[in-house]
């Protein structure tokens, strides 16, 4: 099923042109190539993270669930994860509950003095060992059946690239993500920062972000 979503390939050509590139990426020299890529990094930048609104994303934010195994007491989180959205709830046979969290120096405390199994009540989150970017979850008591927990988290979006070629969220956000990158654009090209107004392309953008929280279900609040 084809989208129509803005694509990464769509993205330099539009860039490419505002410039005054060729449309052919192939054909541009290493700097052309490194502005294209510094402004569509840029112009994520201001969509996933925008700065002008108060705003979480709820594609950046999807709810998983996560096997727990019995005698099993740490977990590795998603590769894109950068922090929870929501609580942890989990289900074992007819129990429900909620995991409370706690900080590693007081799980590894608590599980020292009383090493349980049972039903696991208490989580610390920490960074996965000889790893800055992964992390990874303890839970006390160790399960002694198998569970299943389920939570919201806040992702990092991946760069796009021809073999990450849709960014994050649905179609009618692509406008929005197209405006961001031509008003990084702008301002690498023509200076538009000493503008205190912004110039044309953050206006459209700012017009953009506001309709594209309101399609979000969010409520435009200015930072």
């Amino acid at each position: 099923m084809s989208s129509l979503k803005i694509t990464y390939d769509e993205l330099q050509r539009e860039i490419g042109r505002f410039l005054g590139y060729s449309r052919t990426p192939t054909d541009w020299d290493t700097t052309e190539s490194q502005d294209v890529a510094d402004i569509i990094r840029g112009g994520l930048r201001g969509f996933y993270f925008p700065s002008e609104a108060q705003h979480r994303w709820s594609f950046l934010c999807p709810t998983v669930s996560l096997d727990l195994l019995p005698g099993t007491r740490e977990y590795e989180l998603p590769e894109d994860f950068v922090g929870f959205a929501s609580s942890l709830t989990f289900s074992q046979g007819d129990d429900n509950g909620r995991l409370s969290e706690v900080d590693s120096d007081e799980m590894r405390t608590v599980s020292s003095n009383e090493l349980l199994s049972g039903t696991p009540k208490y989580f610390a989150l920490s960074s996965k060992a000889q790893s800055v970017d992964r992390y990874e979850i303890t839970v006390y008591p160790t399960p002694d059946k198998a569970a299943t927990l389920r939570y919201s988290y806040q992702q990092e979006p991946a760069e796009l690239s021809n073999l990450n070629p849709l960014h994050l969220g649905s179609a009618a956000h692509s406008e929005l993500v197209l405006a961001s990158c031509l008003m990084v654009a702008d301002r690498m090209l023509n200076k538009e920062g000493l503008d205190p107004t912004g110039g044309l392309y953050a206006a459209r953008y700012i017009s953009l972000l506001k309709s594209s929280i309101s399609v979000d279900g969010g409520l435009v609040t200015e930072a």
